[in-house]
């Protein structure tokens, strides 16, 4: 039997290796990002913290999720 994971951008997956595909997990509409508390802050919080990141930790962060990738983008 496969154990089921939870990843950080809520996507839900199998570490069984023929697993089909990861499904994608919804929140409830009042609990946004309860599996990530950083994508609950306001964007521009999250840029001033993206500022202290090198330009390689920021783009490992663009694999996350879309709202990170887009968040990475408005980055300077």
């Amino acid at each position: 039997m496969a154990a089921v994971v939870e990843r950080v951008d809520g996507c839900v997956g199998s570490l069984d290796s023929d697993a089909v595909s990861p499904r994608q997990s919804t929140p409830p509409p009042d609990q946004p990002h309860q599996n990530n508390p950083l994508l609950g802050l306001p964007i521009v919080a999250i840029e001033t913290i993206l500022n202290f990141l090198s330009y390689d930790e920021i783009s490992l962060l663009r694999s996350v999720c879309k709202r990170m990738d887009m968040i990475c983008q408005r980055s300077p």
